[in-house]
């Protein structure tokens, strides 16, 4: 039982980082043009000859992008032409568009339609890639429920519910599922190894050449419920922490497209006083939640004390992106690779997760990243304030 459970974990350790790697190492030319309204379109007729980025409610990509293409939003269509990589994460996403190279992409529900050079990583609640896609490369997901009706050129690592494969697979399959389904048209030139309940479903002229190899998952003991409820909050302290990381990453993507120069300060700033923004972040937060009681025992407070708790946890929210970002573009300096915005803060995002892992010294270090990130806001605000003033615009 602990064999496979270890197994398991092996293949959710491979996926998830794959997931954000990409993101990791990007080293991509700083965009030139940063889209960032509401609705974001590049029309059909656009050419783009650099980096794209855009963020919005709405984003369609409609044009050719010679060169990545990162895009965030809450409904997303790219249907052009991308002659290189595809970066994109939100709500819906449908990828309509030839795309040269690899795509990763987060989301909620993904529609793959269209060829795809490379390889493809997906971390989503349910996708499609329909028979109209063709898989250069291998498909790496961690999903709910995935059909996948399209070739895929190499072989395929899954985290998924439910399974359904109906074309060809060109290596080895690995994947931890709830339900497995080979249909008529499956064909798998490599083994198949999976951990289930249930056996795989070979439907009609479905066939694997290699071994295909079940192993049982851990089973919860009745007699020793309290392990298994143990178990089930782990799961959802584990996922609420993995949603957690993607919204504040899809955050901080709208907020760097909105104010570029405003983030880009307050890393400066840091970079230029650090101790200085340790200290006042670390004032900052000691003394705001003080002046937040005080306020409380009085009457009259009360209502600013309530405006000055949602003000802090937006500060909050806000302190760590900056510090991710800080530290995001610290390592990425140090890698020698060019320093992306987006890329920076993804990897500053992921280390703050994994040094929360570490008891004491990784919390001690995700501490200080906050009130660095704070102390980063508040230096800003101060030299943007003295700014206005020194012009008499306030």
């Amino acid at each position: 039982m602990h064999g496979a459970l270890i197994d398991i974990m092996k293949i959710f350790s491979r996926i998830l980082p794959l997931l954000f790697l990409p993101f990791l190492f990007v080293s991509a030319v700083a965009a030139q043009e940063i889209h960032k309204e509401t609705t974001v379109t590049l029309a059909h007729d656009e050419v783009v000859n650099h980096d794209y980025f855009a963020a919005g409610e709405t984003v369609t990509v409609s044009g050719t992008v010679n060169g990545d293409a990162y895009v965030a939003g809450g409904n997303i269509v790219v249907d052009g032409i991308i002659n290189g990589d595809l970066l994109t994460a939100g709500g819906s996403i449908q990828i309509r568009g030839n795309v040269k190279n690899d795509i990763r992409v987060a989301g909620g529900q993904v529609t793959i339609a269209a060829p795809v050079g490379g390889s493809v990583t997906i971390g989503a609640g349910n996708v499609q890639i329909t028979d109209t896609a063709r898989i250069g490369g291998s498909v790496v997901a961690g999903v709910g429920n995935l059909e996948i009706f399209a070739p895929v050129t190499r072989g395929m690592m899954l985290g998924s519910g439910n399974v359904r494969i109906d074309n060809t697979v060109g290596g080895d399959i690995t994947a931890g599922v709830g339900q497995l389904v080979f249909a008529n048209n499956a064909r798998v030139a490599g083994n198949v190894t999976y951990w289930s309940e249930e056996d795989a479903t070979l439907e009609g002229n479905a066939t694997v050449a290699g071994q295909l190899i079940r192993h049982q998952p851990p089973t919860q003991k009745p007699r020793v419920p309290a392990k298994g409820v143990a178990k089930a909050f782990a799961g959802i302290g584990f996922a609420f922490s993995v949603v957690e990381l993607i919204g504040t990453l899809l955050l901080g993507f709208v907020l760097i497209a909105f104010a570029p120069l405003s983030f880009q300060r307050k890393v400066e700033i840091i970079a230029e006083k650090p101790w200085t923004a340790l200290l006042v972040g670390f004032v900052a937060a000691v003394v705001t939640p003080v002046a937040i009681l005080v306020l409380f025992i009085t009457v009259i407070g009360i209502k600013i004390a309530l405006i000055l708790i949602a003000l802090a946890g937006i500060v909050c929210l806000v302190a760590k992106i900056a510090g991710a970002l800080f530290l995001g573009t610290k390592v990425l300096s140090a890698l020698k690779q060019k320093v992306n915005p987006y890329a920076a803060l993804t990897l500053g995002l992921i280390l703050f997760a994994l040094l929360f892992l570490v008891p004491f010294i990784g919390w001690i270090a995700v501490a200080v990243l906050y009130f660095i990130g704070l102390g980063g806001i508040l230096l800003e605000k101060k030299q943007l304030y003295s700014t206005l003033r020194s012009r008499k615009l306030i």
